[in-house]
């Protein structure tokens, strides 16, 4: 690649802004010995005298109901600093050499601004307690780089207050990093998940891959599999991570799991049910866009997500039941077409078409990846595939043409 260095310069360069190059091997969930507090016991025995008087369980120990603590909950997050990192641009600089130039990049702490704040919020029953708590993505700053940190409030004796907080991703747009897709994940309501790929491609050639899922257990955040890989060829690598693999399966990644064991995709995909995007952190370089040629000056600019705003589907259910005649009912040509290619970006399909590259890529779900082919469809989805061509054929028009194959 034009302008690229060696793999061990790209790696030297992580390892100088805090980056480890160690891979950090999947784990097992780990099975809870300890004894429960007495602060869960006094909430267990309230929950089993509601049950035998009757009550409604949606009342929990300090006398508020579930409905109050989501409506408090609400209110704290709505007062929490926010940052927003959406048209913060990183700053190159020009580096000169003895045999050429090239243009490098110190990330987010080479830039004026000092973001820092809440990134997003989310309510969840996270430890199946049947109360909602609030999950916080917060970024700060450490003297080396910045890092995202998962926070966890519950609502006790009459206010919101921090049970338990992680940092979940140790190094965020450091230095030398030219493009990146990060997406904060929910699965199944439970586990919360890193997928994030930071790479670099003007001053180097390699990508730094973080995949890491944690759960709450009411008291505390549990690391359940976490990942760090860099560098440019992962050929063959995803049958080394059995542990993963299989961690995977358990929390009902079974769609990731094949992609990273056949395909050696290291990507958490949409097209497995019950995920929930919480955040899409993109930074877009001017070299990929066009924007600019090798041998001019770069830029980068970051674009923020939300889940709650990005995340929709046009048929929500796609991937995990077979759709009717009737679930397409009023559909144009357009909407169907999104449809049919939603399915193929669920697994990162990238597509050529420009306004479909830009719909998708304006979805917090999607991840480009390497494009797929129709055996990594499960029957449902070809089933799905089958009945959205055909109703394209007789839905209104409106111009719009294929994509997917």
């Amino acid at each position: 690649m034009k302008h690229g260095l060696k793999l061990w310069l790209f790696a030297a360069l992580f390892a100088l802004t805090g980056c480890g190059i160690q891979e950090v091997p999947a784990q097992e969930e780990k099975e809870w010995e300890e004894q429960v507090s007495s602060e869960q016991v006094s909430e267990e025995q309230a929950s089993e005298a509601a049950k035998d008087q009757g009550q409604d369980m949606d009342t929990i120990t300090d006398g508020h109901s579930a409905a109050e603590t989501k409506e408090e909950l609400n209110l704290y997050a709505q007062n929490l600093p926010v940052c927003d990192l959406s048209d913060l641009s990183l700053i190159y600089e020009k580096t000169t050499t003895e045999y050429y130039d090239y243009f490098y990049t110190q990330g987010l702490k080479g830039i004026p601004e000092k973001p820092a704040g809440c990134l997003c919020t989310s309510l969840w029953d996270f430890d199946g307690d049947g109360v909602q708590e609030l999950l916080t993505l917060d970024l700060k700053e450490t003297d080396e780089t910045y890092q995202i940190a998962a926070v966890m409030y519950e609502y006790r004796n009459g206010q919101a207050v921090k049970a338990a907080d992680i940092v979940i991703l140790d190094n965020l747009l450091v230095g030398n990093t030219d493009s990146a897709e990060i997406r904060f994940l929910v699965k199944d309501g439970k586990y919360i998940c890193v997928d994030s790929w930071q790479n670099t491609f003007v001053s180097a050639d390699g990508v730094c891959i973080d995949l890491a899922a944690f759960y709450y257990d009411g008291s505390r955040f549990t690391e359940m599999f976490k990942v760090f890989k860099i560098g440019s060829d992962f050929s063959g690598t995803g049958k080394e991570h059995t542990e993963l693999i299989e961690q995977l399966h358990s929390m009902g990644y079974d769609r990731s799991a094949a992609a990273i064991y056949d395909r050696d995709i290291f990507h958490l995909y949409a097209a497995d049910e019950g995920v929930e995007t919480l955040l899409k952190i993109r930074l877009i370089n001017s070299i990929q866009t066009g924007g600019t040629a090798w041998d001019e000056m770069p830029t980068a600019f970051i674009r923020q997500l939300s889940g709650e705003t990005a995340g929709q589907y046009m048929l929500p259910e796609s991937n995990s039941r077979k759709l009717e005649p009737f679930d397409l009912s009023g559909m144009t040509k357009g909407q169907l077409r999104i449809a049919r290619n939603e399915i193929y970006a669920r697994y990162g399909w990238q597509f050529e078409s420009p306004d479909l590259d830009t719909y998708f890529n304006d979805r917090s779900w999607y991840v480009p990846s390497e494009n797929i082919d129709d055996t990594i469809l499960s029957e449902v989805e070809l089933a799905n595939l089958e009945l959205l061509k055909e109703a394209e054929k007789t839905a209104p028009e409106d111009g719009n043409q294929d994509e997917a194959p």
